[in-house]
């Protein structure tokens, strides 16, 4: 690699790594904490209503599994984007490091390549 040492490359792609994960997983923890937390509490209080109601004979069984399968539906979708917006935060990490990689192949050969 002329000039640059496998340590000076893997520093490269390490930094590229490291600096676009803290962006695009920053946020991660405490998204899952507002979001998905809340909407299984949010889930676990509609089940036990729908629970409750149906022990009560306010509403029929029928009633009761529309309604636990449209809970489940509504959970789901807040988790599906939140699972969403996670992988594309990962794409994002995935593409910074194939750009460092590019960078220090193209450099270490002298031309570009990749």
């Amino acid at each position: 690699m002329g000039g640059s040492t496998v340590g000076d490359a893997a520093a490269t792609i390490f930094d590229a790594l490291v600096s676009e994960s803290e962006t695009a997983l920053k946020d991660v923890v405490s998204d899952l904490q507002t979001h998905v937390v809340q909407t299984m509490a949010m889930l676990a209080r509609s089940l036990a209503t729908i629970g409750l109601d149906r022990a009560d004979y306010v509403i029929t069984e029928d009633m009761a599994n529309i309604e636990v399968r449209m809970a489940i539906r509504a959970a789901a979708s807040v988790i599906v984007g939140f699972a969403n917006e996670t992988l594309l935060g990962i794409e994002r990490i995935i593409n910074a490091v194939l750009g460092a990689i590019k960078q220090v192949v193209n450099t270490a050969v002298g031309v570009a390549v990749l």
